[in-house]
């Protein structure tokens, strides 16, 4: 459950936000705004996650990660564990 909470926690933080700006735009400023902010919302948070997310190109062979390693650039490990 940790982990399905920790990996869609962006979307479940974006999903309660536009539903709150469109209840309280809804009973601030009437439904058609508060549609359209929703969808602003919408992109934005979108964009968001487009701009912030990272490629996920692995490295498919040993030769890939000593290439990478040897190149004078950070490299991003992930370690996984059982525990």
């Amino acid at each position: 459950m940790q982990q399905f909470i920790n990996q869609y926690s962006f979307v479940f933080l974006a999903l309660s936000l536009i539903f709150m700006v469109a209840f309280l735009g809804g009973r601030f400023v009437g439904t058609k705004y508060a549609l359209s902010l929703a969808v602003v919302c919408l992109f934005v948070l979108v964009g968001l996650q487009m701009y912030l997310s990272t490629n996920t190109d692995g490295h498919s062979s040993m030769k890939d990660f000593e290439e990478a390693t040897l190149s004078q650039k950070p490299v991003l490990l992930f370690l996984y564990s059982d525990f």
